[in-house]
């Protein structure tokens, strides 16, 4: 996946968060969706900016919506698509750098959302 729909893809996962919390009857999970959706944005920014700072992105592909509206299922598919864009910016350590805080960011939600 290049970074552009990278990028496009990791707000619809943030949008989708947001929604999920808005709906959810969980605390837990409406607490730890809160803390993944207000906390992805800047790192999104964060590696959005250093790509630029190496490549010119002229526009964004249309967003793919998450296959799932189930939030656990959704941060689940978001990290595996995490780990492989970290993969492919193995030799760009900066970005690989930014990719990993977005990994914890994500394991840590699944973790909270299990608090009770």
């Amino acid at each position: 996946m290049n970074c552009s729909q990278f990028i496009a893809d990791s707000l619809a996962v943030r949008t989708a968060a947001h929604m999920a919390h808005l709906t959810t009857r969980s605390y837990s999970h409406h607490k730890a969706l809160e803390s993944f959706y207000d906390g992805l944005v800047p790192l999104i920014d964060r590696y959005a900016e250093a790509h630029m700072g190496e490549h010119n992105i002229a526009s964004f592909p249309a967003a793919r919506v998450p296959a799932t509206t189930d939030a656990e299922q959704m941060l689940k598919d978001y990290i595996v698509v995490v780990r492989d864009k970290q993969a492919d910016e193995a030799e760009h350590k900066t970005k690989e750098t930014i990719l990993t805080e977005i990994e914890e960011l994500a394991l840590t939600t699944l973790y909270r959302m299990k608090l009770k």
